[in-house]
C-alpha cells in the first residue's frame, strides 16, 4: 500500500479505539452510578439485616410495658432499612385485635429511636430491606 493511504488509515483506526475505550468507560461509570442510585426494596437477600438478638435487647429496653419475644399482644411493625442501615418507612402492618392503641403507639415509637441495623446485602453490596418485625406486649401484674 501507498504510504499516503497508510498515515490517515493509522490515524482513523487510533482515533476509533480511544472512542471505543472511552465509551467503555462511560458504560461502566453508568453502571457503578446506577448501583449507587438504586432504588430497589428487597425482602430476601443472601445476608439479612441487623441482629435481631441485639434489637430484642432494645426493644425490651426501651419500651414503657413489659416485651417478651413469645407471648403477649403483637403490633408487627414493618419498616425499610436502608443501605446505610438507618430506618425509614415505619408502619404498623399488624395488630391482635386485643391490641390497644397504646401498646401501637409505643411499638411505632420504639421503632422511630431504633439504632441503626447493620444492613442487608446481596454479594456483599448493601441493599435496601423492608422487615418486617412483631413487638408482643405482656400485661403488667398492676
Amino acid at each position: 500500500m501507498n504510504a499516503k493511504f497508510l498515515l490517515p488509515l493509522l490515524l482513523l483506526l487510533s482515533i476509533s479505539a480511544v472512542v471505543i475505550s472511552s465509551h467503555g468507560q462511560g458504560l461502566e461509570e453508568m453502571a457503578t452510578q446506577s448501583r449507587q442510585d438504586d432504588t430497589t426494596v428487597y425482602t430476601v437477600v443472601e445476608k439479612a439485616p441487623g441482629d435481631k438478638e441485639s434489637m430484642f435487647q432494645f426493644i425490651q429496653s426501651a419500651s414503657k410495658y413489659p416485651v417478651s419475644p413469645k407471648k403477649g399482644s403483637m403490633v408487627q411493625i414493618r419498616l425499610l432499612i436502608e443501605k446505610d442501615g438507618s430506618i425509614s418507612r415505619v408502619q404498623v402492618s399488624y395488630t391482635d385485635p386485643n391490641t390497644n392503641d397504646d401498646l401501637v403507639r409505643e411499638a411505632l415509637r420504639i421503632a422511630k429511636t431504633m439504632p441503626n441495623w447493620i444492613p442487608g446485602s446481596q454479594d456483599g453490596r448493601p441493599l435496601r430491606i423492608l422487615t418486617i418485625f412483631p413487638i408482643r406486649f405482656v400485661k403488667s401484674g398492676k
